[in-house]
Parts: structure tokens; sequence; C-alpha cells
């Protein structure tokens, strides 16, 4: 599943997420995927992304960028890490 949340999640973007989820009416009114947890490379995501940039899918958007940001951040290239928890911020706060 794209995202398994619960009402005792602490960390702040999460907070801000299930406020948006909950003011809007519940999960019914979002849109969930599934990914694989392993994706092939880097350049999966980044494909991935590009199709919900074109969609303009925030909930998604969210989910890579910060997917992509693990990846980076395990992958020890901590710029780029915070290059795409950084937009994953940003969309949050559109909620």
């Amino acid at each position: 599943m794209l995202l398994l949340l619960s009402k005792t999640s602490k960390g702040g973007p999460w907070r801000h997420l299930l406020r948006s989820i909950e003011s809007q009416g519940g999960l019914k009114n979002f849109q969930f995927r599934q990914y694989s947890s392993n994706p092939s490379s880097i350049d999966e995501l980044r494909s991935k992304i590009a199709q919900a940039e074109k969609d303009q899918n925030l909930t998604d958007l969210i989910f890579l960028y910060n997917k992509l940001g693990f990846y980076f951040w395990i992958s020890d290239n901590l710029h780029e890490s915070v290059t795409y928890h950084e937009k994953s911020a940003k969309l949050l706060k559109r909620f």
C-alpha cells in the first residue's frame, strides 16, 4: 500500500498528512497506488516521479520524493537526499 498511517504517527510531515486526510473526509477520497518496496533502480523511481508530476498527483509525489530521498540517503548522497525530502515537505504544506 502506498501509505499505511495511524493516528499515533509521531513524525511532523505524517501528522500534517493525517490532518489533511481527516479534513477531506477520510481515506475514501484519496487514491492509493501500490509500489514495489524495492524498485530495480533510481531511474525507475524517477520515471514514476515524472508520471506523477505529469498527472499532478500530489499524494504520489510526496511518497515518491520521500522514497527517492531515502534511497539517496542510504547510498550516502546526502545532498540529493535533502533535496528530495525538501520537495516532499513543500508539497505537504499545500495540504
